[in-house]
């Protein structure tokens, strides 16, 4: 009977063994490499499709296990090679460098873990060794732990643990996906269409000249998905077909190769602290199209798409002219922040009826507002923009841009700004006739301002001591009530624009 037994054993260890034998490539398809904090993740990284063209000389290379315990390892005289190697010049294509250069080795295979012995023996990659990612292992021998799936046991999954302090326990996993050569390839897995819309509300400063990627885990590189903003919403979108098994993935804020420009959301629920503080909302897989509303910068949800209104900048340059100074031949731009680039908005010169000059152009802006500036002249590098440093309406934190739209709006605005100065301008682009009457009462208040003129009312706009529009009513009218009771306490100023151009400035106090 122990006999049988033993004979028994023995026939199952030579059915498992075989397993093993035979011809096997790096399947050409996407996955085939990934590298993750556990043996069943490639969250750090994972081949895409391109990978099978831009590294065609290490999926070329087979390895062929033989019954007699060694095993070739072909290479046909080309490989992938990496900076580490003595002499690899760069990561790429190249002759294969000794001891990594194939040949003759000899192998055991016994529950599931593979054993390579001698100088340079490998299988996958040849950095990978249990002893870290470059390199000699320890006694020339290499453990892989294997597994097969398939109909006919024709894929064959290497995977092999090494030191890394962010993996679970404190090991990485690299993971190589083999093909049995001959055999068909595997169906490629399933992918639908992700729309990606990232709001880019919580930027500090301006969004990237390069734009918005989407990219890391498994979509792909830092570039892997440029969105789009072409109308200038400040929502970034776009679409691309992934693998419906998910994975992780980041926002960059332009095109940075050493990913200095993604995001950071570390100790937020959406980011995984074992993948770089990538982001999970993708990691448990999806069965259809999808679409993912984002927050640049935050695993919030956004609020719903960012609706604009029409504001109207009225820039004066009495400061600049009185200083000695002069309007550039360019003209008089508003830019930056959440207006746009250098030349965003080219305002148009007009002369009010006192001869002071004055420039006005409107454009639609998102309600949520931002920060902005003043350029008297065209330049790309802001040297010409307005110095407002230690005044009120400068944020120091943001290039010393104007903060007075930072508070968002709700409906068309017109905000009238002095060049170069937090105050506002002591000259309108009409003058005020002294023969309007106008009534405000209570004042001071602490719930509503009864408002009345002879002439009609088109909008009332309210500012705080520092410059800030607070709140904007349109009236057409010659009477209305404003509700004040949502303000702090404290003194405001009102701007009243009739409908005959003029304009009425006074001031309320909130108590």
């Amino acid at each position: 009977m122990k006999k049988i037994y033993t004979l028994l054993l023995l026939s199952i260890s030579i059915s498992f063994s075989a397993q093993i034998e035979g011809s096997w490539s790096l399947n050409p398809a996407a996955g085939s490499l990934g590298v993750g904090p556990d043996s069943a993740s490639t969250a750090w990284w994972s081949s895409d499709a391109g990978a099978v063209t831009t590294r065609a000389c290490l999926f070329d290379d087979s390895v062929v296990f033989s019954s007699n315990g060694t095993f070739e390892h072909y290479m046909d005289g080309s490989t992938w090679l990496e900076t580490w190697q003595a002499g690899s010049p760069a990561e790429g294509c190249g002759v294969p460098i000794a001891p990594h250069d194939g040949g003759s080795n000899p192998y055991t295979f016994a529950n599931g873990v593979l054993t390579v012995t001698g100088p340079g023996a490998h299988v996958g990659l040849a950095k990978v060794h249990n002893g870290g990612e470059d390199g000699a292992p320890a006694n020339d021998q290499i453990a892989y732990y294997i597994s097969f799936s398939g109909s006919s046991s024709e894929i064959m999954t290497v995977d092999i643990s090494f030191p890394n302090a962010g993996g679970t326990n404190g090991l990485g996993w690299w993971r190589y996906v083999y093909l049995k050569n001959g055999a068909a390839p595997p169906p490629p897995p399933p992918a639908f269409t992700v729309t990606f819309n990232v709001h880019t509300d919580l930027i500090t400063g301006n969004v990237s000249a390069d734009g918005i990627y989407i990219g890391g885990g498994f979509v792909g590189g830092n570039d892997a998905l440029l969105l789009d903003d072409s109308d200038g919403d400040g929502i970034w979108s776009g679409s691309t077909s992934l693998d419906a098994a998910g994975g992780h993935f980041t926002i960059l804020n332009g095109n940075c190769p050493d990913w200095s420009c993604k995001e950071d959301i570390s100790g937020q629920p959406c980011a995984d602290a074992s993948a770089y503080d990538d982001r999970n909302t993708l990691l448990g897989g999806f069965s259809m199209d999808t679409t993912l509303n984002l927050q640049y910068g935050s695993c919030t949800n956004p609020s719903t798409p960012s609706t604009s209104f029409t504001v109207t900048f009225e820039v004066h340059t009495d400061s600049l002219i009185d200083s000695g100074d002069s309007v550039s031949i360019d003209g008089i731009y508003i830019g930056g922040g959440f207006v746009g680039g250098h030349d965003a908005l080219l305002l148009s010169q007009t002369v009010n009826n006192d001869g002071k000059n004055v420039w006005t152009g409107t454009t639609p802006l998102n309600a949520n507002g931002g920060w902005f500036t003043i350029l008297n002249g065209n330049c790309s590098d802001y040297s010409c923009k307005e110095n407002i440093a230690g005044q009120s309406c400068a944020d120091s934190t943001n290039y010393n841009d104007r903060n007075q739209l930072l508070g968002g709006f709700s409906q068309d605005t017109t905000i009238v700004l002095e060049f170069g100065d937090c105050q506002r301008p002591t000259s309108t682009t009409k003058i005020i006739e002294n023969q309007i009457d106008l009534n405000i009462y209570p004042n001071p208040s602490n719930g509503v301002l009864n408002v009345r003129s002879s002439k009609t009312i088109n909008s009332i706009n309210v500012y705080n001591m520092i410059g800030n529009l607070v709140m904007v009513k349109n009236i057409s009218n010659n009477q209305t009530i404003l509700n004040i009771e949502n303000l702090t306490n404290g003194v405001y100023f009102m701007e009243l624009n009739l409908n005959n151009g003029s304009i009425l400035n006074s001031k309320f106090v909130k108590k």
